[in-house]
């Protein structure tokens, strides 16, 4: 397993909300729920997602999903 200041671009990660969540029952009913996600953007880097495609620095992310801009 790697360390947070060990994540790169294009890695999936997982993680749980639950120890962020305040409400207690809240927190134990998610804490078997996990999050994944795939790493985009690093600290410094510029994001911009227009009509469904994910710019980094300028470029287009070629390995993006298809994303939701919102």
């Amino acid at each position: 397993t790697r360390q947070v200041d060990e994540i790169q671009r294009g890695d999936v990660v997982y993680f749980s909300l639950s120890k962020h969540i305040e409400d207690k029952a809240v927190a134990k009913k998610e804490s078997k729920h996990y999050m994944v996600k795939r790493i985009v953007g690093m600290p410094g880097d510029s994001l911009i997602c227009k009509d469904g495609v994910v710019y980094v620095n300028g470029k287009v992310e070629e390995n993006a999903p298809k994303a939701s801009c919102e």
